[in-house]
């Protein structure tokens, strides 16, 4: 249930050891969004989570949580409230994973 692009963002941003949870954790996500029949870019909010959580697992889950509460304030947080293409073209710096 992950694009490409999202599983290639958690590859480069989480350590080979956490990737694996941290694909896990959001694929959950998305299974519990679809359940709930929200529609939401998943896309744009997943990648908005991994953003937030800065290449950090233990953060992971808390942004998960965040954006199940409120999807828009994890977009704001990671600066893609008012452009819906904005996460095309967020190409993580090592320094913000």
């Amino acid at each position: 249930m992950l694009s490409t692009r999202v599983q290639s963002l958690i590859t480069r941003c989480f350590s080979p050891e956490d990737a694996p949870l941290a694909s896990e954790l959001m694929v959950q996500y998305a299974q519990r969004c679809a359940s709930r029949g929200w529609k939401i870019d998943n896309e744009r909010t997943q990648i908005a989570i991994i953003k937030n959580a800065t290449g950090s697992i233990e953060q992971l889950p808390g942004e998960i949580k965040y954006a199940e509460e409120d999807w828009r304030d994890g977009l704001m947080n990671a600066g893609f409230e008012h452009d819906t293409k904005a996460h095309l073209h967020w190409i993580p710096d090592s320094d913000e994973c």
